[in-house]
């Protein structure tokens, strides 16, 4: 995928603590950080999110594809919340907060895409 985009200008990094732990790419401030199907993976949300928030430059953006999560009602019947491995879930109200503390202007809050622009 690197190859792919360099041409156009665009250089491309993977992280993933478990499959591409290269920590050295967290020293890095970018344009834009992509969180895709990652983020119900959170066991700490707030210490990420200020992770995340840490790796894009003011003006940059945050996509974060994530589900989210129904009303109280619907929540049982959710398919998103059986898979064992997701431990946290999402509501717009939660969003917004996360924006607000985070320095983020929300762009586009669509479940399940999430885009967000870094203000401070």
């Amino acid at each position: 995928m690197k190859a792919l985009l360099s041409p156009q200008g665009f250089s491309v990094e993977s992280y993933d603590p478990i499959f591409f732990p290269q920590i050295e790419l967290l020293n890095f401030r970018y344009d834009f950080v992509l969180c895709c199907e990652a983020a119900e993976h959170f066991f700490s949300p707030k210490k990420e999110f200020e992770t995340l928030a840490r790796l894009v430059e003011v003006g940059g953006w945050l996509g974060v594809s994530s589900e989210l999560a129904p009303s109280r009602e619907e929540f049982p019947q959710w398919w998103y919340r059986r898979d064992p491995t997701h431990v946290v879930f999402y509501q717009k109200e939660t969003v917004e907060w996360i924006a607000a503390n985070g320095g983020w202007k929300i762009e586009k809050l669509e479940s399940p895409l999430w885009l967000l622009r870094k203000n401070s």
